[in-house]
């Protein structure tokens, strides 16, 4: 469907196409998070921002559906999130969040659109993707029922380079409690859910960057020198030799200088 397709779809709701809070599995993995920036990818009619907002989040709602966008605004706190008209395939947002959502954005290239808005994401942030399974056309869920534009946890997982640690990719199961209508459907439906963190990486002044991840354990001290040569085992650090390194988390460099520093 286009922006107009879902502008007519918008505007023929009696309030909103989407169920009036997100899926149980996104406010459970978001609850767990420190509030900070978010962007929510495909918002539609808002449930996701807007959830995100009352609970403390600087939130972007971003869809190319104006009529959704409209709905949206008009829900009760929907004047605590910014909304932006935008594709997901053009759009850009000014500087990385500390966390990007997507719920049920489904295109022919859905790796390529989950490639792009991991982008988003500040090293130290949480990228959430959760949309339609492949199996949920067998199962008789509620969803597209073109495969080609389904997800799979290969899909997914692929869709992502070494700068991310996934957390979770799996196939869940959403109870018809969980409905993502608003009026309710009466299957269980079989999603795709991906949880990632982009890794902080780790620069140091001067010799080389390094990207950490949940095996590193960075030792500035044993970092090559400055031409380039790798110390040693046994070569200890001398007293006044220094390192200094910066640690980046989305933009915010700090300084740690281990001066005087020596080895037994």
């Amino acid at each position: 469907m286009d922006a107009a397709q879902w502008d007519e779809r918008y505007r023929a709701s009696a309030g909103g196409v989407w169920a009036t809070q997100p899926p149980a599995v996104v406010r459970e993995i978001t609850a767990a998070l420190p509030p900070g920036t978010a962007i929510d990818v495909a918002t539609g009619d808002g449930r996701t921002a807007v959830w995100l907002a009352e609970r403390g989040w600087d939130c972007t709602g971003v869809d190319f559906s104006s009529a959704g966008l409209a709905l949206a605004a008009a829900r009760p706190g929907g004047d605590a999130v910014t909304w932006t008209p935008g594709d997901v395939l053009e759009w850009q947002p000014d500087a990385q969040v500390d966390l990007v959502v997507s719920c049920y954005l489904h295109l022919p290239d859905s790796a390529a659109a989950v490639a792009r808005i991991a982008e988003w994401v500040a090293p130290g942030g949480t990228l959430l993707v959760l949309g339609h399974d492949v199996d949920n056309i067998a199962a008789g869920g509620h969803g597209p029922s073109d495969p080609a534009i389904l997800y799979t946890p290969d899909l997914l997982r692929g869709a992502l380079d070494d700068r991310f640690r996934i957390e979770r990719c799996e196939r869940v199961v959403r109870a018809s409690a969980d409905a993502e209508l608003r009026d309710g459907h009466h299957a269980a439906a079989i999603d795709t859910l991906l949880h990632a963190v982009r890794v902080p990486e780790v620069v140091v002044t001067g010799r080389r960057t390094a990207r950490a991840s949940q095996h590193d354990v960075v030792d500035p001290l044993q970092l090559p020198r400055d031409d380039g040569t790798q110390p040693a085992p046994h070569e200890r650090v001398g007293r006044g030799e220094r390192a200094d390194v910066e640690t980046r988390l989305g933009g915010d460099v700090g300084d740690r200088r281990l001066e005087g520093a020596e080895r037994a």
